[in-house]
C-alpha cells in the first residue's frame, strides 16, 4: 500500500503534481473528458442491480469488471479496486466514478496509467467539505508508478467525494457511497460549490443525479 503523503512530502508532491498537470496543459482543448451523458450511460449499468434492499454498483470498466466478488450481492471482504487512468490521447478518469460499498469495506485505488491522486473533498485538503462532517479527509499523495496503490477503509455510512489534484480542472472526480446513507444529511449532495472548477462541478452534479435517483432524494439533501 502506498502511504498517504505527510507535510514533509508536501513540497515534493506539489512539484510532481505541477509536472503532471503540465503534461496535460493542452488536454482541456485536445482531449475529451467523460460527459454527463456518458456518465448517465455508466450509471444505468452501475446501479442496475439491487439485493436485500441495498443498491449496489456493478463494475463499469474493464478493470472493475475483472474484480471478483465486488458486484452487487457479492463478498466485498477482499476489497474494492478503483483504477486511476490517463487514457492515451484521451481523458483522465477513475474506472468507477461511483462505487457502492458496505460499511467496513476497504477501497484500493490503483494507478493504471499517468500520475494521479485520490484526495477527499474536505476542508483539511483546502476544498469544500463533501464528505460526512465527522469523517477524516484523506490524500493519497501523487501516485506516479504504475501499479502503485492507496487504500482506505470506510467504516461509517455516508457519501464521500474525492478528486485528483492534477486533473480536478478536467473533471476527474469520484464518489464512494457507503451503506444506505440519509441523503438529506450528506454534504456531498449539496450543489457543487462555486469555488470548484467548472468541469469538476459538472461531474459532481451528475454524480448527485445518479445517487439521488438510486437512493431516493430525501428532503433538503445536502442542506
Amino acid at each position: 500500500m502506498t502511504r498517504p503523503s505527510t507535510s514533509a512530502d508536501a513540497s515534493d508532491d506539489d512539484a510532481r503534481i505541477d509536472e503532471a498537470t503540465g503534461d496535460d496543459a493542452t488536454a482541456d482543448e485536445t482531449s475529451p473528458r467523460p460527459t454527463t451523458a456518458a456518465l448517465s450511460r455508466v450509471s444505468r449499468r452501475s446501479f442496475a442491480k439491487a439485493t436485500g434492499g441495498l443498491v449496489g454498483l456493478a463494475a463499469v470498466s474493464g478493470l472493475g469488471a475483472s474484480q471478483e466478488g465486488t458486484e452487487t450481492g457479492g463478498d466485498q471482504s477482499a476489497g474494492i479496486r478503483i483504477g486511476m487512468v490517463s487514457a492515451t490521447n484521451g481523458p483522465n478518469f477513475y474506472s468507477d466514478p461511483v462505487q457502492w460499498v458496505e460499511a467496513g469495506s476497504t477501497v484500493t485505488w490503483e494507478l493504471v496509467q499517468g500520475a494521479h491522486t485520490a484526495t477527499a473533498y474536505a476542508e483539511a485538503n483546502d476544498r469544500p467539505q463533501r464528505v460526512p462532517a465527522d469523517a477524516t479527509g484523506w490524500d493519497s499523495g501523487l501516485l506516479d508508478e504504475r501499479g502503485a496503490t492507496f487504500e482506505r477503509t470506510f467504516e461509517a455510512p455516508g457519501v464521500y467525494d474525492y478528486f485528483c489534484r492534477p486533473h480536478e480542472s478536467l473533471g476527474m472526480v469520484g464518489r464512494v457511497v457507503v451503506g444506505t446513507p440519509d441523503l438529506a444529511n450528506e454534504p456531498a449532495l449539496a450543489e457543487p460549490q462555486d469555488s470548484l472548477p467548472d468541469a469538476a462541478a459538472e461531474m459532481l452534479a451528475a454524480l448527485n443525479a445518479v445517487t439521488t435517483a438510486t437512493f431516493g432524494r430525501g428532503q433538503g439533501a445536502g442542506q
